[in-house]
């Protein structure tokens, strides 16, 4: 009786209720999004993505703001601007900060130092740049993902062939093989390729050519880490080829040089292998395993 009278009160009183109203689907739309939270090195400060919604165009604006760790001071805006800013990386040392953004047109990777000023664009790729965005451990260099056409050697090609595309003006699918669509997103022509880029000269290698998902689409998380020494990079990628590659969850993990080469499978494993971590001596990697090969909701194991 005491406790139901307590919650009675509570949701009943007078001043809560003349101070509130219903949510609104505006009030959803319109919320503040924050996400990506990333700690500065020396643990003093956090980067995060802060996007907003205009509610009459439906534009979402995302920019790089940074606050205290401690709370001890307000969020501020780090980089921000009227196009998309987001995906921000502390370079080892914390003095500079990695990011994508779409200021100049596609979106691209950049630098700036850690206040956000002296903005430098390190990538030019025809398609953009997309997260996930790995910092190597020396801050030399800089991994993401990049569309291609997978009969293209280089990006001139890919240049010539999205600009095709975006001027034709017949807009149609050809449908030649699984898989040609992934929740809202066709996929039928193109390929995720794992990028490096040297952050100084801005040089920007595809290390993954072929006609391959590397890594497979919509789960690009977690998919890319380079080796403590910065000298490898490892990536998760499905190559049964042909239509197999629609009916097997048999992604592996791969190994190959920063500088691009033959790419090496360490994952024997005929279920799914994914987010590969080095141990700090670059010595072990280890990777979330599933057991049963074609079973996406298997459980998940943790394998070296």
């Amino acid at each position: 009786m005491t406790i139901a009278g307590g919650v009675i009160c509570i949701t009943q009183s007078p001043g809560r209720a003349a101070a509130g109203r219903a949510m609104t689907i505006d009030d959803l739309l319109a919320a503040v999004r924050v996400t990506d939270p990333q700690l500065s090195p020396d643990g003093s400060s956090v980067l995060f993505v802060r996007t907003t919604t205009d509610l009459k165009t439906g534009k979402r604006n995302a920019d790089i703001w940074s606050v205290a760790a401690d709370g001890s001071s307000a969020p501020r805006e780090l980089i921000g601007g009227d196009t998309s800013e987001n995906t921000p990386r502390f370079v080892p040392a914390g003095r500079r900060v990695a990011f994508i953004s779409s200021r100049d047109g596609a979106p691209q990777v950049y630098i700036a130092n850690a206040t956000g000023g002296s903005v430098r664009k390190i990538t030019s790729l025809a398609m953009g740049a997309q997260p996930p965005l790995i910092v190597s451990g020396d801050g030399s260099h800089v991994a993401f993902v990049s569309d291609v056409y997978p009969d293209c050697a280089d990006e001139a090609c890919n240049k010539r062939k999205s600009d095709e595309a975006d001027k034709n003006p017949v807009k149609v699918h050809r449908l030649t093989r699984l898989l040609y669509r992934h929740w809202d997103e066709w996929r039928e022509s193109i390929r995720h390729h794992v990028f490096v880029a040297d952050v100084s000269s801005g040089v920007t290698t595809d290390v993954t050519p072929g006609d391959f998902d590397s890594p497979p689409g919509q789960q690009e998380d977690g998919a890319i880490a380079f080796s403590p020494d910065g000298k490898e990079i490892a990536f998760v990628s499905n190559r049964e080829g042909g239509d197999r590659e629609a009916w097997t969850t048999n992604h592996d993990v791969w190994v190959l040089p920063v500088s691009g080469g033959q790419a090496k499978k360490i994952t024997p494993n005929l279920a799914s292998d994914m987010q590969p971590v080095f141990s700090p001596d670059g010595r072990t990697l280890f990777v979330r395993a599933q057991r049963r090969p074609g079973f996406e909701s298997d459980r998940w194991y943790l394998d070296a």
